[in-house]
């Protein structure tokens, strides 16, 4: 065998190893939440169990978590989604609270993955709560979702803001890197808008067709209106 007779081979070798890790990686993936003892039997099991357990995990006694989940549900509309009910929910943000833990430790803890899909991929609808707006219907229609909080006023105290600062990548990564990064990359199938709708983007983020930013100097981020008179 010539050198170039085993060169060859090396490259196929090399390819056939470097398919089998692509195709494990983004094709064929074992799943990752398929414990038995989902979230939900886990909130269940809380519930009914100890009054200490119940109190220790989500610093209120099931009764108390019970009412706020009926009251939520009735008055402030928490609506159980295809995978996950309101109760569930609940639980997800008093545990996140109550054990100060991030969002990996939740997912494991109840069986969710923070993959996001929407319910409708080709965005054909509107959403009633802008059709039913007569005022941001002519301009919202097409909007199909908000990246990066654009219409949450939250803040975090300057203490606690370094845990935040990583985004998949060592040290601090730009909204616009990990922007770039998601819609680039064919592997994180980023469900981009199709011809004339738009994501509600901030001005981190590119100028990009189906990205619609704020205009330029304008304050909308909650530091720049407390700065503001």
């Amino acid at each position: 065998m010539d050198n170039d007779e085993e060169e060859f081979d090396q490259l196929v070798c090399v390819t056939a190893v470097l398919m089998h890790h692509y195709n494990l990686a983004f094709i064929h993936k074992e799943p990752c939440m398929n414990s038995t003892q989902t979230g939900h039997k886990w909130l269940i099991e809380i519930l009914g169990g100890n009054v200490s357990r119940c109190f220790n995990m989500f610093r209120m006694n099931s009764d108390v978590f019970l009412r706020l989940c009926t009251n939520l549900e009735d008055n402030y509309g928490l609506k159980s989604s295809r995978r996950t009910c309101g109760a569930e929910m609940l639980g997800m943000f008093l545990y996140i609270l109550g054990q100060s833990v991030g969002n990996r430790s939740t997912m494991e803890r109840f069986q969710h993955s923070d993959l996001i899909k929407p319910l409708d991929p080709n965005f054909i609808t509107t959403p009633k709560e802008i059709y039913e707006d007569s005022i941001h219907m002519p301009y919202f229609k097409d909007c199909i979702g908000a990246i990066d909080g654009v219409h949450i006023p939250a803040s975090i105290s300057s203490e606690d803001q370094i845990p935040f600062n990583v985004a998949g990548w060592e040290g601090n990564a730009h909204d616009a890197r990990v922007f770039q990064t998601t819609i680039m990359n064919p592997a994180f199938n980023f469900p981009n808008p199709p011809p004339e709708k738009y994501y509600l983007v901030d001005a981190g983020y590119s100028e990009l067709c189906g990205y619609l930013g704020p205009y330029k100097d304008e304050r909308y981020h909650l530091p720049e209106f407390c700065r503001g008179s």
